[in-house]
């Protein structure tokens, strides 16, 4: 149940075999019919036979047009149906036939030039036909043709001569019939195979966005113009945007390395606070984003927005882990980065460098500075994923193989008693206290488990 809630193209019942293209054809053929018949009956009244329409019997000609325009009529009804699409289109075709050939011989034969028009109908049969039936109406006609003209021969002692132009009519009615059914078949064929594409096109887009909608990462789709054309809602509530499609996010993806070169400096030497709250909208979003990214994964996150309060939050939590920027307010990351490796108790600590600007020199200045790592905002989730877990166990590896017991010793009578609860509160030692007298506590060792 699932599955036809989620693909329904799946479950759509067989398509018909004749295509809703076709019965718009013949409905439109039909019309034709409806225009022709109404045309020569209306001549006929105005005219008379002045224009040698019914020249030979005027009275059958306005008859036969009477009852063609009545059963075109009956025909256009009766296609909204939409049942046995062939028998209908042999209907019309013997129509016309029937039709076309009486109102030629009602106006004087084939030299009324009123057979040509059993050439365009079918021409207009053979687009939406079958080959051989094609051929069938194009057989009926060339008969049709055949039999008015033996029929004026016969009983109009008609020359036998003019049998050449009512022939060559009948070979062009063939050559006509065959030549627009094999353009309407190739041309269906293009039409089916388009239209099988794009239903493939539109099942994958469906799957696409489904895949898209499960995802716990945040995904945008951007058009050539960097507008989003799709997102997930994951996405929307990582940007804190209330709309997100069609909006022109390419703009804001510019790094912070980009907008402090590129930012305008005021007389008193800051940045112009446009390019500023630019840059600040920029880090947020993507700090936001690498916390969700990291919280999802099991890791506690602690943000800071510049250098000195990077640092600050590093001694209050002495964190596992240390990921920065290397273009930050304040204190930049490589002088950040300098002062975790001087200070005593966080030197040990693994840092990253995950920045906007991956160029060789900041990753020369980034490692020199004592980094573990330096990697470009462009990095997949996976990759950084991985160097972090790399990171981490090989640090790990090293804390275990080093370890001696105390995390500190000396002697008392260098700090003093109160020297040494100090450093020990400073320091968040944990552990006993070990102080062997050495002429009473004053002069004493000690030494601190970690």
């Amino acid at each position: 149940m699932e599955a036809q809630v989620r693909y329904p193209e799946l479950f759509l019942a067989p398509r018909s075999a004749t295509e809703e293209s076709f019965w718009i054809s013949l409905g439109y053929f039909n019309l034709y019919r409806i225009a022709v018949a109404t045309l020569f009956f209306t001549l006929t009244l105005i005219y008379d036979d002045e224009l040698k329409f019914g020249a030979h019997w005027l009275d059958l000609f306005r008859y036969v047009a009477v009852g063609y325009l009545f059963l075109a009529l009956l025909f256009h009804g009766v296609l909204r149906s939409r049942e046995q699409f062939n028998l209908q289109l042999s209907l019309h075709v013997c129509l016309d036939v029937v039709a076309i050939t009486l109102l030629m011989y009602a106006s004087g034969g084939f030299r009324s030039g009123l057979g040509v028009m059993l050439l365009i109908s079918l021409i207009a049969a053979a687009i939406v036909a079958p080959r051989r039936l094609s051929f069938l109406y194009a057989a009926l006609a060339s008969i049709a043709l055949l039999l008015e003209q033996g029929y004026w021969v016969l009983a109009h002692d008609a020359p036998t001569t003019d049998f050449l132009q009512p022939s060559l009519l009948a070979m062009s009615c063939f050559a006509g019939a065959g030549i627009t059914g094999w353009l309407a078949q190739r041309v269906a064929t293009n039409e089916r195979l388009a239209r099988q594409r794009g239903r493939e096109l539109e099942m994958q887009t469906r799957v696409n966005q489904l895949v898209i909608q499960d995802m716990h990462d945040g995904v945008v789709v951007l058009d050539h113009d960097g507008r989003v054309v799709q997102h997930n809602p994951q996405a929307q509530r990582l940007l804190r945007a209330e709309r997100v499609l069609g909006v022109d996010i390419a703009s804001q993806r510019r790094t912070d390395a980009d907008i402090a070169d590129n930012a305008a400096v005021t007389e008193g030497g800051q940045i112009d606070s446009a390019e500023q709250r630019q840059a600040d909208q920029y880090a947020n979003l993507f700090r936001a984003f690498l916390k969700d990214v990291l919280v999802r994964r099991g890791f506690t996150v602690h943000e800071a927005r510049d250098g000195e309060e990077a640092l600050r939050v590093a001694l209050e939590r002495r964190p596992w882990l240390i990921v920065t920027d290397v273009n930050m307010p304040r204190v930049d990351g490589v002088e950040f980065c300098r002062r975790v490796r001087s200070h005593s108790l966080i030197r040990h600590t693994p840092l990253i460098f995950l920045s906007g600007w991956d160029d060789y020199k900041d990753r020369y200045r980034g490692l020199e500075a004592g980094a573990d790592e330096f990697l470009s905002k462009d990095t997949s989730i996976r990759e950084l994923l991985i160097r972090i877990q790399i990171l981490l166990k090989r640090y790990s590896d090293l804390g275990a193989r080093s370890w001696r017991g105390p995390g500190m010793e000396g002697r008392v009578e260098v700090v003093g008693a109160p020297g040494l609860l100090q450093m020990c509160h400073l320091g968040r030692l944990t552990g006993l206290i070990d102080v062997e007298e050495v002429l009473g506590a004053i002069f004493g060792e000690f030494c601190i488990g970690k």
